[in-house]
């Protein structure tokens, strides 16, 4: 029977046929229907055939195929990465068994799609884990465990003779015994026990065995790292440009524990200005292969967590002699540039110098110095300093740089690991300081360095492509359906995507479209392809600023040194080809970093939810699918599911042109940034799930 299916689709490679024409054509009776569909139904879960929604069946070899690696949500579809072009979406139901990093090859599916083009699993190529950690359930007295970013339908079931020893919300790491057959469980085996979801203290634990993040180091690491001392920076010194008498201060969070970039500004007579930009000189003691080195390199960037952090180096360097504490001597690499009266530059420096930090300030220190709150004996510098970022940040806006306010969850805790109280991140004067004075000097650097007058020398940028215009197209027709623009934009330049939020500036779904248009943005990246960056309007940028924390920022340190002539701690990588596979593991590296971050979020704003059972808040509804929506929270950034079923109404369609579900017969709909109160109905912390319901629309 399959072999006469898949003969006829064969010969009718690109037609579309319901299952009463396909028996109606190969004359199919009714005594062999129901071997017929489970034939269709075989051919189906194989990827011979495949089923288009509301278009019937057709044959897989007829369609295009793409390759590349699967990425899911939390909400359960996923979307097939593709390196040149547009990722592809794929619904929970065309996964075909596969689970979040696998390789597949997906079958592009013919579709008016209005989130862009969709396709369905057709083969798993392989896999891209072997190992899972997640979290232990029971159901039926069978254990199971629950996996992020989602947890395949038909379940990962828990087998061997250590499930006797388990316990709910125990938090294990497991080994894949069997990937199971289509629709039955994939089957895997204890290896260790990490922790329990039921003591929130071990939530940074759990989320770093997930990710595969160490926060200690080995041996060999940590005993180079604490041969560094005081007396290795006092001997350097004669060899460094001396910068100690200028007033160069650090603006932190006031939680931070290592400070590797510093600012000075002077006022010169001729009514120009010089800014200097000072970072910690990581290069100068994490020398190429050495351990250090190494270690840096594979951890790629350090991660940070509410209640502690995996660092990329060390603490007695990336707290101790690289940091540029208050009142000691510290090694630097210095940009001193000379700015006009319209902050244009006019020439700048580099020095491989040593500093002094003057002060240690908080944001919200520089921040009541120049409201004019607290008095400080450098409030005429801070207060200048101020005017040169108004006036870069002014330059960047005309020119059509992007700025995205999205708020971040801010975790307050007493004793125990869940959050008591839950706010939103605040954006300060004083951080747009210190932004402003980084971005220059990143600008300067990436304009700069890497050309010698002949050629352009290998170098790591900091690149952001501009957004497939399909994507552009699909968020401005969005904004057009909930009347918040009426016309598009003349052209997708990042001055008119720029316009387009300033519209949207006093609209009560500012945070929400914000946030879909940073979804719209690809994502920045580092390559040695200079291809500009879109989101900041610059033609030109590295990042340098960060090299206690970020491994390219060493490796651009580096790099600096050899091109302007300094050999000690310069890098050795002179072609093009090595830099670059540096510098897309680092992107993977941060990407992976990222994932950890708002899996740690996730997880404590659910904490924080389970104890608010029964409760009610406003929200917004921040994403609509066909089996319901989800709201986020006011304030505290909570995002929790309301299912169609437990609604109030008639029958709900879901309609993908402006994102909705609306009742058949009522016509009451819900709709992406339509306010709501919501009752918190029931949290399930394993699962990293919320359930709510509605109070009032």
């Amino acid at each position: 029977m399959k072999d006469k299916i898949v003969k006829y689709f064969r010969e009718h490679p690109h037609s579309y046929y319901n299952k009463r024409e396909i028996q109606r054509h190969l004359k199919i009776g009714k005594k062999r229907q129901a071997e017929f569909r489970r034939a269709l139904r075989n051919l189906v879960q194989e990827g011979k055939i495949v089923s288009v929604k509301k278009r019937g069946y057709c044959w897989s070899g007829g369609l295009k195929k793409l390759r590349g690696t699967l990425e899911l949500t939390q909400r359960g579809f996923g979307f097939l990465l593709i390196e040149d072009g547009d990722d592809i979406f794929i619904n929970m139901r065309d996964l075909g068994g596969a689970v979040n990093g696998d390789t597949v090859e997906v079958t592009l599916l013919p579709s008016d799609y209005s989130r862009g083009p969709r396709g369905k699993v057709n083969r798993i190529v392989k896999r891209g884990t072997e190992r899972f950690v997640g979290t232990v359930y029971f159901q039926k007295r069978e254990a199971y465990l629950s996996i992020e970013p989602v947890t395949p339908l038909r379940g990962i079931r828990i087998v061997g003779t250590e499930v006797k020893k388990l316990r709910e919300g125990d938090a294990i790491l497991s080994k894949v015994r069997d990937w199971g057959r289509g629709r039955g469980s994939i089957h895997v085996e204890v290896e260790e026990v990490i922790g329990s979801t039921q003591n929130p203290q071990d939530d940074m634990k759990i989320v770093c065995s997930a990710f595969d993040l160490d926060p200690t180091f080995p041996k060999a690491v940590q005993s180079e790292a604490e041969k560094f001392t005081e007396e290795d920076i006092a001997s350097e010194i004669r060899n460094r440009k001396d910068l100690r008498d200028l007033d160069c201060f650090t603006i932190d969070p006031k939680e931070a524990k290592d400070f590797d970039d510093a600012i000075s500004l002077k006022k010169n007579k001729d009514g120009t200005t010089t800014v200097g930009v000072h970072i910690a000189d990581v290069s100068h003691f994490v020398q190429p292969g050495s351990a250090l080195d190494q270690e840096a390199r594979y951890r790629g960037t350090s991660v940070y967590f509410a209640e502690g952090v995996v660092h990329m180096l060390p603490q007695n360097l990336s707290a101790g002699v690289c940091s540029l504490l208050p009142d000691k001597d510290r090694l630097a690499s210095s940009l001193i540039m000379t700015l006009d009266t319209n902050c244009k530059v006019l020439n700048w420096k580099f020095h491989s110098s040593v500093i002094k930090n003057k002060k240690r300030f908080t944001y919200r220190d520089v921040q009541a110095i120049v409201d004019g709150k607290t008095k400080s004996p450098h409030f005429k510098t801070l207060f200048a300093m101020r005017k040169v970022a108004q006036r870069l940040q002014k330059l960047r806006e005309e020119a059509g740089s992007i700025d995205f306010d999205i708020p971040e969850p801010i975790f307050f805790f007493r004793d125990g690991g869940i959050p008591h109280e839950i706010r939103h991140s605040e954006r300060l004067e004083s951080h747009r300081l210190v932004e402003e004075f980084m971005l220059l000097a990143n600008r300067v650097i990436a304009e700069n360095v890497p050309y010698d007058g002949s050629q352009n020398r290998p170098f790591i940028y900091r690149i952001h492509d501009k957004p497939p215009r399909e994507d552009m197209e699909r968020f401005v027709d969005l904004l057009r359906r909930l009347n918040l623009i009426k016309s598009r934009p003349k052209s997708l330049s990042s001055s008119e995507f720029r316009k387009i939020l300033s519209m949207v500036e006093d609209s009560p779904y500012r945070a929400l479209i914000e946030n879909i248009a940073l979804r719209t943005m690809t994502k920045a990246i580092y390559s040695t392809d200079n291809r500009g960056h879109y989101g900041l309007a610059f033609e030109h940028y590295t990042h340098f600023t960060s090299p206690i924390r970020r491994y390219p920022d060493l490796v651009v340190h580096r790099l600096i040194k050899q091109y302007l002539g300094s050999k000690k701690g310069s890098q050795q990588l002179q072609k093009k080809k090595p830099l670059n596979k540096l510098a897309k593991s680092n992107t993977e590296s941060e990407i992976l970093a990222q994932k950890a971050e708002r899996d740690y979020i996730r997880l404590k704003q659910i904490r924080w939810l389970a104890e608010r059972v029964g409760e009610t808040f406003d929200g917004i509804i921040s994403g609509v699918i066909g089996r319901g929506f989800f709201v986020e929270l006011k304030d505290t950034l909570v995002e929790g599911f309301v299912d169609a079923d437990s609604l109030e109404s008639d029958n709900l369609y879901f309609n993908e042109q402006d994102f909705s579900l609306t009742g058949k017969q009522s016509g009451e709909r819900y709709r992406m940034g339509d306010e709501v109160t919501i009752l918190v109905k029931d949290v399930a912390i394993e699962k990293r799930q919320s359930n709510f319901k509605i109070i009032v629309k």
